[in-house]
C-alpha cells in the first residue's frame, strides 16, 4: 500500500510521523494540522503522556515564557528553545495544561 506523509509531530523534539492511507486522508490532515500552526487550532489536538518526578494529583496550569535558543542550536543545528522571563526580547508565552492520571511513591504519570 501507498503511505502519504502528511506532518511530523513537533519536529524539534518527537519527530513522530503521520502518514495517510488515501488521496483524500493526506488532503484532510494536511489542512487540519495547517490550521493548528497557523494559530487556528480547529479540530486538531497535540496530547502528550509523561512520566515525571514527584506526587501530584489532580490537574493544573503552568504558564511560562520560551525563546529560542541560539546556543543549543548551534551544537546540532536544530530549532531548540529555552525558559525565558517574559520581559526577554524574542520571548513568547507558552502554555502546559496537565491531568495526573496516576501517582506513585517517587514519580507520576501525566497527560
Amino acid at each position: 500500500r501507498d503511505l502519504r506523509p502528511v506532518h511530523r509531530l513537533d519536529y524539534e523534539t518527537s519527530g513522530v510521523l503521520v502518514f495517510a492511507r488515501t488521496t483524500a486522508a493526506a488532503s484532510a490532515l494536511c489542512a487540519a494540522f495547517r490550521k493548528s500552526t497557523d494559530g487556528d487550532a480547529g479540530d486538531t489536538r497535540k496530547t502528550y503522556v509523561a512520566r515525571v518526578a514527584g506526587r501530584l494529583s489532580g490537574s493544573g496550569e503552568w504558564t511560562a515564557a520560551i525563546t529560542a535558543d541560539a546556543v543549543a542550536r548551534q551544537k546540532d543545528g536544530k530549532p531548540r528553545y529555552r525558559a525565558a522571563e517574559e520581559s526577554e526580547e524574542g520571548a513568547k508565552g507558552a502554555r502546559t495544561r496537565w491531568e495526573a492520571l496516576e501517582s506513585g511513591d517517587e514519580t507520576s504519570l501525566l497527560r
